[in-house]
Parts: C-alpha cells; sequence; structure tokens
C-alpha cells in the first residue's frame, strides 16, 4: 500500500517529505588500524526519507558522501545541493573564488 501511494504521487509530481542524515566521521585514520591508500562508504536507501549526508577527513582532504535514491532525486538536484553546501562552507572560510551565495540560498535569509 505504502509502494502505491508513493508512485502515485510521483506520478502526481507530488513532492513528498524527505530527510537527511547528517553524520561527521571526523578524521578516518583514527578507526582504521592499517595502512590505506583511500577510504570511502556507501549506503543502501530504499526510500525517500533516509538519505545520507556523510563528512569526514581522509590524508588531510575533507570529504563530502552523499547516498540517496535515484528513484526519487535526480542526479542534477543532488549536485546543485553539494554546490550550495561548498559555497556556504567557502564562504564560511572566505575562500569564495569568484564565486557568490544568491540572496535566496543565504542561510541568513532563510
Amino acid at each position: 500500500m505504502l509502494e502505491g501511494g508513493i508512485t502515485t504521487a510521483m506520478q502526481q509530481g507530488i513532492l513528498l517529505p524527505s530527510g537527511l542524515i547528517l553524520s561527521s566521521l571526523g578524521v578516518v585514520e583514527k578507526y582504521i588500524t592499517e595502512p590505506v591508500d583511500d577510504y570511502w562508504l556507501n549506503l543502501v536507501v530504499s526510500t525517500h526519507t533516509a538519505n545520507g549526508f556523510f563528512v569526514y577527513t581522509v590524508k588531510g582532504r575533507l570529504r563530502f558522501v552523499i547516498c540517496y535514491n535515484e528513484a526519487y532525486y535526480d542526479d542534477g538536484g543532488v549536485e546543485e545541493f553539494v554546490s550550495i553546501v561548498v559555497r556556504h562552507l567557502k564562504g564560511g572560510l572566505g575562500i569564495l573564488d569568484n564565486t557568490t551565495i544568491p540572496e535566496e540560498l543565504n542561510a541568513a535569509s532563510v
């Protein structure tokens, strides 16, 4: 029954509420005992409500990982979301490279 309701809503263009789980894993090397060249993770998302946004560092580099179900979200929308997050992060750090944050996306105006 739930699947039918979600399918019907999607077909009619109705946006369903969803959530984003934010998790900061910190410095990955603190948890890995053997040497590694890289680290990544994945989350299987079967619904529209449990999407994962993971933030961590590995080898001194900040990483973002977004896990979502492509049946409910398109790559372009997710890429736009990540772009907004990166622009705000760079803005907060004072390293905007000729990129401005549109007023409607400015966290202070929301």
